[in-house]
């Protein structure tokens, strides 16, 4: 889905946004694969800690923390946000509603941070409103928890009542944005769950809507 939606951000925009992007991979990777909270809170820590540092002061040598701060520069500071947004799924479940929309308010710093760094400061809330949809989509599709994915889905629906419109230097936004709201209003479905989706994906590269 993330290959596609990239796909279709202009290239000197598609390594800025791949870098932030791979950077919530790898921590969606620490908190799922922990068999103990305090493993993952011990990784999370350390990521937090190097984004906090001016570039200059950050260790050298890993590939995501290099890229991100090439691309990113001091703006990549603020990505310490989806450090802590990642950290509220190691609660116990029920995961509160306050640890729910930390998690996509996290996560939404990325769509705002792109929106900053190509030059579209106007931007900024629609484009967090399309990342906490896509975190809240994303969320709710990988959901077990039948009771959760409805708490999930209730806090998401007054993002969802309208479609999510973007500059075009950031469709690739758009896009994630709109396959969050498609699979929210379907129930939580996962965000590329049907041929149409990967048909939409196509229109929304082409005309933004």
């Amino acid at each position: 889905m993330l290959d596609l939606a990239l796909a279709h951000a202009p290239s000197p925009g598609r390594a800025i946004a791949s870098a932030a992007f791979a950077l919530d991979l790898r921590l969606g990777q620490f908190v799922a694969q922990a068999s103990e909270p305090l493993v993952a809170q011990l990784r999370l820590a350390w990521w937090r800690e190097q984004l906090g540092k001016r570039c200059e002061e950050r260790a050298k040598g890993d590939a995501i923390l290099d890229a991100v701060t090439l691309h990113w520069g001091e703006n990549s500071r603020d990505l310490g946000a989806l450090v802590d947004g990642w950290e509220q799924l190691l609660a116990g479940h029920p995961i509160a509603d306050t640890a729910l929309i930390e998690f996509a308010d996290g996560r939404s710093r990325i769509f705002a941070g792109l929106a900053v760094l190509a030059g579209h400061g106007r931007s900024i809330d629609e484009a967090a409103r399309a990342g906490r949809i896509w975190a809240f989509a994303d969320l709710a599709a990988h959901s077990s928890d039948n009771a959760e994915r409805r708490v999930i889905l209730d806090l998401a629906e007054p993002l969802a009542g309208k479609a999510v419109h973007l500059p075009r230097t950031l469709r690739h936004l758009t896009i994630l944005g709109e396959l969050g709201r498609s699979a929210l209003l379907r129930g939580g479905v996962p965000l590329l769950a049907r041929r149409r989706d990967a048909l939409k994906v196509m229109r929304l590269g082409m005309f933004g809507r």
